[in-house]
């Protein structure tokens, strides 16, 4: 497994924290979310927005968590020991 990242923290984010056209993303794309208004947890990460409830625990050694995009690749996080950033990878086979 290849593992790229930036080692960028990138801040979790609530739904205001979101520009009008991310908050009508994350509208149609976490519609399941019983009141998305009060949900934090999101980040941007390459051009899309995630939330932590999307990835499952381990994947990877040193890393919280991974959600796979496909077979061979996915997003991995790490979650700052204050919890208020990740830092994400990019995972593949």
């Amino acid at each position: 497994m290849t593992i790229t990242t930036n080692n960028q923290p990138r801040d979790i984010l609530g739904f205001w924290d979101f520009s009008e056209a991310d908050q009508s993303t994350i509208r149609s794309q976490f519609d399941w979310m019983d009141d998305i208004e009060s949900e934090t947890g999101f980040f941007k990460y390459k051009g899309h927005i995630y939330n932590l409830s999307d990835f499952t625990r381990g994947g990877a050694e040193g890393w919280d968590g991974s959600k796979a995009e496909s077979w061979s690749c996915g997003v991995l996080v790490k979650i700052s020991s204050d919890c208020e950033q990740v830092t994400c990878g990019w995972w593949s086979a």
